[in-house]
């Protein structure tokens, strides 16, 4: 049924739990990266200098490629939303497994004590000095 509306269009415009699901996803991810955005926007427009990346790219060329605010957001939401799910999934599948072997969680735990402290998160620059911590993640 969620793809009746390919085949027969004007049934995208009767209310449904599917439309109305779909249509708070969509303001919430506008929203989301809509904010995000418009923070780099902002820095751009005070002359920051920010890495280059495409959210950047298409806020700088913006009128040359005659791309509304929606179609920025849009083509953002497109690479970061399917990256919270593999994230989320490699998350889930991570705690499942730690949560199976309390020597591991003392031993990783262990190392992040060792290498980082406990005042501050780690960083993709300690990722080198975490071996252990590196391998749970790739059996996870």
């Amino acid at each position: 049924m969620s793809n009746a509306v390919d085949f027969v269009p004007f049934l995208r415009y009767l209310p449904s739990a599917s439309t109305t699901r779909a249509q708070r996803l969509h303001e919430r991810v506008v929203g989301i990266i809509g904010g995000i955005l418009r923070d780099m926007d902002e820095q751009l427009q005070a002359g920051e200098l920010l890495p280059d990346c495409l959210a950047k790219s298409l806020l700088e060329n913006r009128g040359k490629e005659n791309h509304d605010w929606l179609d920025i957001v849009m083509l953002c939401a497109a690479f970061i939303v399917p990256g919270f799910a593999s994230v989320t999934s490699v998350v889930r599948a991570l705690v499942m497994t730690i949560s199976r072997h309390p020597e591991a969680q003392e031993r990783a735990h262990e190392e992040l004590d060792r290498i980082v402290g406990r005042d501050q998160p780690p960083t993709v620059i300690d990722e080198e000095e975490l071996p252990f911590i590196r391998a749970i993640i790739k059996v996870g």
